[in-house]
């Protein structure tokens, strides 16, 4: 037989230690919903446990099995058939198990883990989570797998533990858009009873299925050995892999015993080459460019890390419609994540799990170890572009830095590879390193204090972010939609530094779009998130915590020149007697005109501001325009004199009705039982325009029918909800099978009056 990958989350059963009763569950799962505002502690932290019985065929007998957990949260106890099998210690990354002496055949077989998202200074990031900026969420909050495959096979390179190897390992070198040579080699090992010859066949296969290059190999193994094979094979005139143009090639190994294939295995693979300089940014594939990054939590409001591939999926495609290009998180996202990552085109930071937190022995020792598993885990994926292997605003000594930074070399011993962090011997310096981030003394283990003055290329990992209050943090910096249009649009005037709000050269947007000597920057955050350490989320994203824009998300969107974008034509104003008496417009056109109904207030160019494209500030127009009948902005786009886009927005009237809408962005919601997709529900005027804030304060009730479920309800505050700045969001949860979901949304307390606002409803379908 082949290779064969069975997903196994559905059907899980699981209890928390806690006296709770037992239920079944699928996976992605976390352990307890919270709140929308989960931050303060508010997740569930302790010991839980999961179970299942899976049937394991006699065919399956003489073959090789692999049970892989692709993200178990904290300590991590397996148990097959009630004999401890495996141990983990870091909730971020992946372990494999070997079960096949484990397992009874033709019978079933008891699955059985324990994990422990505690706090616990020996298991990385080990930070206590009420000093920590994000939650350790728990659960089995990624993918289950079961391998089974002949007793000949390649490798799994965690499992195989051996530097730079293990498994399959991928690279490239003379990139061109004439040739491309890739580099292969792959771990074959042979645990038939007896030696055996064999054919390994590797072939570089394109989208529709041409193959474009192939190398074949003879060899033989003695019975246990294991042996590494390398070929190299050239592909003529490659599509190369760019962010605007992520094309992905398949990597087939076959391995073949009398000329049948024993096994069969693809890996998704992109041509690429890139060099980090010290003054011309990135010169990726023979191009030199500057990276706009999104600093990016994988948690959703309810369930935490629990997140579905699908619901991810739509986060990257919302932050690629803004114009970001590179992620970086605190830890390293799930294998699922990063193929999209490839597909969609971003680039990724990916980062050893760590945060303001280091200490000597097995909490040193395991975070040594993840970073080679890490490496391992995500190094053939294009979108790789930079290993940040020094824990985050950790206090280390300079031996121990360059310890980590040495490690992602010796697993990677190619190029392109660099590495990144705050003031260690990495191959990239980030910019905005602040010694007050850590403890006094930390000094003395920088460059310049170790007397090394190498210049080095320079990433700015976080900018934007700076509350005027950093610790109450009552800010326009982070401001939530609900507050409204005039503290929106005041973030954004500080984020892209319009005036100096402290001093100068604060890394804010104008900053870094401006400074020539860095190669990349990172808004921190791209969408808010929940955290430990505060009692609030940090509401600083262009997108809140459920996916909806704010005003910073069109100014991003407006800084895309025309080509890439398209014409982005936004009104930042609500139109109401609280908005602002300056009307912003963000666009990427040349000139902008802007109306009160018919009324020209004036054509005007972009301010002068230096960034891509600056906003277009109109002075006092609520003052000048605005009266006591309701009136509607009117914004014309023009490039070299011609209308290209018009955006409107109308004075908001009372909320008439209700209206649904699935927030799908064009991917399915899949019937597999812990799929999700986020439901908008939108209190309407009787001009469809979008209520915002007046009636915030009349709670919501949802109802759903058929084949899905909502997650979470009034004891968490999920169902009913009051709408913020006019919009509800509720999350729906498909079943295990294909079918018709309704979802109703009405008012929660009845109105009895001619003006009551009028119910929704809505029919989606899970495929």
């Amino acid at each position: 037989m082949e290779k064969e990958v069975i997903l196994i989350n559905q059907g899980w059963s699981f209890k928390l230690e806690d006296g709770s009763a037992e239920e079944t569950v699928n996976l992605p799962h976390t352990v307890k919903l919270t709140p929308a505002n989960s931050s303060g502690c508010r997740n569930f932290q302790g010991i839980c446990r999961y179970s299942k019985q899976i049937y394991i065929p006699e065919e399956y007998n003489a073959k090789k099995l692999f049970l892989r957990f692709e993200g178990a949260m904290g300590a991590a106890v397996l148990y097959i058939n009630g004999k401890e099998a495996n141990m983990h210690f870091c909730g971020y990354t992946p372990f494999v198990t070997d079960i096949t002496d484990l397992v009874n055949y033709g019978e079933d077989n008891e699955l059985y883990i324990t994990l422990d998202n505690s706090d616990d200074p020996l298991i990385p990031p080990g930070k206590p989570q009420r000093d920590l900026d994000f939650s350790y969420d728990g659960g089995l909050y990624r993918n289950v797998t079961l391998t089974v495959c002949e007793p000949l096979y390649v490798t799994d390179p965690i499992l195989a533990n051996e530097k730079a190897g293990g498994g399959i390992f991928v690279s490239y070198s003379n990139v061109s858009k004439k040739n491309a040579d890739i580099r292969i080699k792959a771990q074959i090992k042979n645990e038939f009873a007896e030696n055996k010859e064999y054919t390994a066949q590797f072939s570089i296969i394109s989208p529709d299925g041409d193959i474009v290059g192939k190398s074949i190999v003879e060899s033989s193994l003695s019975s246990g050995g294991s042996e590494y094979l390398e070929t190299v094979i050239s592909v003529g005139n490659p599509k190369l892999w760019f962010p605007e143009s992520p094309f992905i090639y398949s990597l087939q190994v076959a391995l073949l015993l009398n000329g049948k294939v024993a096994y069969s295995d693809k890996t998704d693979i992109g041509i690429r080459d890139f060099k980090f300089t010290l003054n011309d940014g990135v010169i990726f594939n023979g191009k030199s460019r500057r990276f706009n990054g999104a600093n990016y939590h994988q948690t959703w409001p309810y369930i935490g890390n629990g997140v579905p591939t699908n619901l991810l999926e739509r986060d990257l495609i919302k932050l690629k419609r803004a114009g970001f290009d590179n992620i970086r998180s605190h830890y390293p996202f799930s294998t699922e994540f990063v193929g999209l990552c490839n597909k969609i085109g971003f680039t990724l930071i990916v980062s050893n799990p760590g945060w303001q937190f280091c200490q000597p022995g097995i909490f040193l020792e395991r975070a040594i170890q993840n970073m080679r598993d890490i490496v391992r885990w995500q190094r053939n994926n294009p979108c790789i572009l930079i290993w940040e292997p020094i824990l985050n605003e950790s206090e280390m000594s300079y031996e121990v830095q360059k310890a980590f930074h040495d490690v992602v070399h010796e697993e990677y011993p190619f190029s392109p590879c660099y590495t990144a962090s705050d003031y260690g011997p990495t191959d990239i310096a980030y910019n905005e390193y602040d010694p007050s981030m850590l403890g006094k003394g930390m000094e003395k283990y920088g460059l310049i204090e170790q007397k090394d003055t190498t210049p080095r290329p320079m990433w700015v990992r976080e900018y934007g972010d700076n509350p005027d209050d950093f610790y109450n943090q009552n800010a326009v910096w982070r401001s939530p939609r609900g507050w409204g249009d005039f503290p929106m649009v005041e973030s954004v005037s500080r984020m892209i530094h319009k005036f100096d709000t402290f001093k100068k050269g604060n890394n804010q947007y104008i900053d870094v779009v401006n400074n020539k000597r860095i190669c990349g920057y990172g808004i921190w955050p791209a969408i808010s998130y929940n955290r430990g350490y505060h009692i609030n989320p940090c509401w600083g994203g262009h997108l809140d915590l459920f996916r909806l824009p704010k005003f910073s998300y069109y100014f991003m969107q407006s800084q895309q020149d025309r080509e890439k974008a398209g014409d982005v034509l936004y009104i930042a104003s609500w139109w109401t007697e609280i908005s602002p008496a300056d009307v912003t417009v963000f666009s990427n056109a040349q000139k902008v005109r802007l109306y009160v109904d018919d009324t020209l207030v004036g054509e005007q160019s972009p301010d002068d501001i230096k960034v891509n494209h600056p906003p277009f500030t109109f002075k006092n127009v609520k003052r000048k325009y605005k009266s006591r009948e309701r009136s509607a902005l009117r914004a014309e786009a023009l490039v070299n004199g011609a209308v290209v886009a018009e955006h409107s927005v109308k004075a908001p009237g009372i909320a008439t009705h209700l209206k649904l809408e699935a927030d799908f962005e064009g991917v399915e919601l899949k019937a597999d039982g812990s799929d999700i997709v986020a439901v908008r529900c939108y209190m309407l005027d009787c001009e469809e325009n979008i209520v915002p804030i007046i009636c915030d304060n009349h709670p919501i009730k949802f109802t759903v029918e058929g084949e899905g479920s909502i997650i979470g309800d009034s004891e968490i505050g999920a169902n009913p909800i009051c709408a913020e700045a006019g919009i509800a969001t509720i999350l729906v949860k498909s079943t295990t099978t294909v079918g018709e979901i309704k979802v109703t949304a009405e008012i929660f307390w009845k109105q009895n009056m001619w003006g009551a606002i009028k119910p929704a409803e809505l029919i989606i379908n899970s495929k």
